[in-house]
């Protein structure tokens, strides 16, 4: 599966987590990011590793 970079650009993490400038590099299920950010990102992040194009 193809790897996705994500890099956070504004962070109003609730837990404190995420912090403006992070960037993960996600390869798997269960990347080291907060639950609340990968809710949100999960359907993208499948999307573009399974070839998708996003604008």
């Amino acid at each position: 599966m193809a790897k996705v970079k994500l890099t956070v650009v504004e962070s109003k993490c609730r837990c404190g987590y995420c912090k403006k400038g992070n960037s993960y590099i996600i390869d798997d299920l269960c990347p080291p990011i907060c639950h609340e950010l990968w809710n949100c990102m999960y359907p993208l992040v499948y999307a573009l590793q399974n070839g998708a194009n996003l604008d």
